[in-house]
Parts: structure tokens; sequence; C-alpha cells
């Protein structure tokens, strides 16, 4: 199978804006909450654990070949990054009500996960022809098949 795609910047964009938020998140987790209960430390390092995990998979995609996994992960990823935008939208539009600059105020965080989850759905290609083995998608026919290469790209598109 050869694999013709925009280079996986978008994984590496992904572990680059989350990583240093994860240990943010898992050192000063007081500074997350305008009034954080002691108790809520515990929650706020739990969520710094899974932003580092988020990491760690974007890290692993970022170094191997695309493929539809890869899609599908990218296409995971993306929803991820929806909350952080729809929040930092309500904080800039709608006048919420914001914690302080943390790691530069909702402008940034807007831009930033805008680029992310527009990034993780990148229209590039997979270019599959032949056979191909390991439960990977087939192709019988000498003509090869163009698929988008991240998920929502491809959500509307037939599979088989």
């Amino acid at each position: 199978m050869a694999v013709t795609i925009l280079p996986t910047f978008a994984f590496w964009l992904h572990l680059l804006i989350e990583l240093p938020a994860s240990l943010n998140f898992f050192l000063n987790p007081a500074e997350q909450l305008s009034s954080a209960a002691l108790q809520t430390h515990a929650i706020i390092r739990q969520y710094a654990v899974l932003l580092f995990t988020s990491s760690l998979v974007a890290l692993i995609f970022a170094v191997r070949p695309v493929d539809r996994t890869s899609r599908n992960v990218a296409g995971a990823l993306a929803v991820y990054h929806l909350a952080p935008t729809v929040r930092a939208l309500s904080r800039v539009f709608g006048g919420g009500i914001g914690y302080g600059k943390g790691l530069g105020g909702p402008w940034i965080h807007l831009a930033v996960h805008g680029v992310c989850f527009l990034g993780l759905n990148v229209p590039g290609e997979i270019i599959e022809s032949g056979s191909e083995t390991g439960g990977m998608l087939e192709t019988t026919d000498e003509c090869p098949r163009r698929r988008p290469a991240f998920y929502f790209m491809a959500l509307c598109q037939n599979n088989g």
C-alpha cells in the first residue's frame, strides 16, 4: 500500500499544545479554578493525566504511517478540541466568566483549539491499491482508490 498524505502535522500540533497544558494542570491545580477546594486538585490532576495520555497517543500516531486507524484517532482527538473551542467561544462572545489569563486567555484558546480541530480534519488522502493484509482495507480492482485520511472528512463517504 502506497501512502501519500499531508504530513502528520496535526498529531504533532496536538502534542505540542496538550503536553504543556497537561503539565500545567498537574503541577498547578490550584490555578485552574477561581476558588478551587483542595478536593478538586485530585480531579484536576486526573484530567492532566488524561491530557498527557492523549499526547502520548498523538505521538504514537505522529511517527507511524497514516492509515485508517490514524484517521479514526485524528477524529477522536478532534472531538476533544471541540469542548475547549466552545468554551472559549462562550467566554469571548457570550461574556462568559473567565478564570484569569491561564495560558493565554480565551482568544488564544479559541485560536489554538480551532486550529487543532481543523488540522485533525485536514483533507489529506490515503491512496490504496492492491490487496491489503492484516484486516486493513482491501481493493480488488487495478485502479487505486483515494480516501480522505482523517475521520470527519470520511463520515459521508462509503467505505465499501
